[in-house]
Formats: C-alpha cells, structure tokens, sequence
C-alpha cells in the first residue's frame, strides 16, 4: 500500500527564506517531504501537449514552466504551472496554464475533449482539425477525435469520470497526445492549496485506476464521486466493435492533425485593441471638428 500524502507544509507553512519566493518555497518542501522531486523552472519543456507547442510543433513562443513536481514512475506524473506569449494585433500577451501530464504505459487513441464551461474565456491555442462530437449528448464536454476512438473515449470519460474532470469549483480540458494525457486548467495547479492538491490528486488517481497504474491516495477524502475500476482494456493495432463484457474497445491510433485556434484565444483581446483605436479616432476626429468650427 502507498503510503498516504503528507500535506502538513501546505497547512502549517514554513517560515519564508529570504530571497526565495515564499508560494515557490512551500510547494518545493511539499513535494520533497512526499520524496517528489521539484524543479523551479524548465525553458525547454520536451511535452507535446498543446500548451506546449504550436499545431506544427514547435515549441511556443517564450514557452517555460515553473514550480514543477514530478511524481516519479514509471509512468512517471508531472504538475506544474505553464506559461507562453501570444501575439495579437501587434502586442504580446502572456498565456497561463496549470497542467498535469500523465505518461501512459499503455495504449491509447489521441484526443481532445473540451470543456465547453471553459472553452468561451479559456480556449486552448489549438484543436485537432476534425469534426468535433457532443460527448454522450452533453453540453458539459465537446470530444475532437476519430470516429474511430469515440468508443473509447465513451468508455474512458463515462460520466463519474465526467464529474471529477469539472465539478463546479475546478475544470479541466483534456487531452491525449505523443503518449501521454494532459489535464489543462486556466490557473496554476503546483500552489500551495491543498484543496487544489487534494482535487488534482484524486482525479490523477481516478485515470489512473481505469488506465493502469496508481498514484498515493489522498490522505482525506474531498466530495468528488470516484469512479468504480472496471477491466483494463484490451489494446489492438486496429479497430474492433464495441464489446459487451465491461473491457473498452480500442481504435487504431493516428496523429491527429491540429489547426491554430487563435482567434478564439486573442478575440477579446483583439476587440478590446481595435475599439480603443475607434474611440481613439472618435475622439480626435471630434476634437478636430471642434477646433475648425472655432476658427
């Protein structure tokens, strides 16, 4: 058995040091007194989740992130804070993220699945370029996969899993790429809160069980539904039918091609930039109305 999380640095903080960020400070002594390595910061991040590289994939403009714990494997977890700049109508704009990345040890098709509660202020910067689904005729998640995985993701996000991916406070996109699955959500998860903690734990913990591999379990239960563990699914290198014995059905893989969305994540940005520059030309072409009829 796993020995049980140790939040005492996150409810009893250390005396801050001099010259170290206190935040930064906390959650490094957390992680270290779980026998988690920590790394302040990595301007290099290898991952190829889509906060981390373009639709080309290439690394993000200015991409780094901070405060990262490393929970180790195999499969190896890693949460951390994300941040890269966007350019939009000619000034740069910095893009946050708190994200979890979860190696697989096992087989599984590429997606996206969106939560649509996040999607209309915290869109991600890029979308496979497919026909996206309504997941099981929801309004809560939109899936972006080939029709040959939406079985499987049916299996993987039934609606328990649903329910720990957004349960009203805290809300994750996900997504499945270069054989790993990310959590992504519009706000640093490394912080020291273990409420954050306890959430974020219970849900890697939760994927875990249904994909293979467990994480230590929270020391105290927090109120999330947890998913039952069915079978471990099957993996083949093809598509086969849905199956009526409790174990997933497994499509083929493939990359899936992504497509910029930009300009879902730059709109109100952009809008805001272009009516100050009409104000603007409001302004001073009233002002030049004025000064000609005083003449």
């Amino acid at each position: 058995m796993t020995a049980p999380v140790n939040y005492a640095p996150l409810y009893e903080p250390p005396a801050p040091v001099v010259d170290w960020n206190p935040l930064a400070q906390i959650v490094q002594i957390f992680a270290e007194d779980n026998g988690w390595p920590y790394y302040p910061l990595a301007v290099a991040q290898p991952l190829p989740g889509t906060i981390f590289r373009d639709r080309n994939g290439k690394p993000r403009f200015m991409q780094r992130s901070v405060n990262i714990v490393r929970i180790p494997g195999p499969p190896l977890t890693e949460i951390g804070n994300s941040f890269y700049t966007e350019i939009a109508v000619g000034n740069q704009f910095t893009q946050s993220w708190g994200y979890v990345a979860l190696e697989l040890d096992t087989g599984a098709p590429p997606l996206v699945l969106v939560n649509q509660q996040l999607a209309p202020r915290s869109p991600l910067p890029s979308l496979p370029d497919v026909r996206p689904m309504p997941f099981k005729n929801q309004d809560r998640f939109l899936l972006y996969a080939d029709p040959g995985a939406f079985a499987w993701a049916d299996w993987l996000f039934d609606d328990e899993m649903q329910a720990l991916l957004d349960d009203g406070t805290l809300g994750f996109h996900v997504e499945i790429a270069g054989g790993s699955l990310f959590l992504y959500a519009p706000h640093p998860l490394a912080v020291p809160d273990p409420a954050v903690w306890q959430r974020v734990l219970t849900l890697i913990s939760a994927l875990r069980a249904r994909l293979g591999g467990r994480l230590p379990e929270p020391s105290a239960p927090i109120a999330s539904p947890r998913p039952p563990v069915p079978n471990e699914p099957p993996y083949a290198s093809a598509p086969i039918p849905a199956t009526t014995d409790g174990n997933a059905p497994i499509p083929e893989p493939a990359a899936l091609p992504m497509r910029s969305n930009e300009l879902a994540v730059n709109f109100r940005r952009t809008w805001v930039v272009w009516a100050l520059v009409l104000a603007g030309g409001v302004v001073a072409g009233g002002a030049s109305i004025i000064v000609s009829a005083l003449r």
